[in-house]
C-alpha cells in the first residue's frame, strides 16, 4: 500500500481492508521514513513498513512472512 494515492491516502484505505471480513495483509511501501508515518501506519493495523527503495528479494521476503492474515 501507498501512503499517497489519487483520491484518498493508504492509510485510510489500509483502515478500511483491515476492517473487512477476513482482511489481507497489509504492507506499507514508502519514500520516507518519518516515526509519525510508521507509527501511524502500524496503528491501521499493517503489519510491515518498507520503504520503495526496499530491494525485491526484501519485498519477497515481507510477502512470505508471518505478514499473513
Amino acid at each position: 500500500m501507498d501512503i499517497r494515492m489519487p483520491g484518498t491516502d493508504g492509510l485510510a484505505a489500509t483502515e478500511a481492508i483491515r476492517r473487512l471480513a477476513g482482511p489481507p495483509a497489509v504492507i506499507v511501501l514508502i519514500t520516507f521514513d518519518t516515526d509519525e508515518h510508521v507509527f501511524t501506519a502500524l496503528e491501521t493495523g499493517v503489519c510491515g513498513f518498507l520503504l520503495k527503495d526496499t530491494s525485491t528479494q526484501d519485498l519477497i521476503r515481507a510477502d512470505r512472512s508471518k505478514c499473513r492474515s
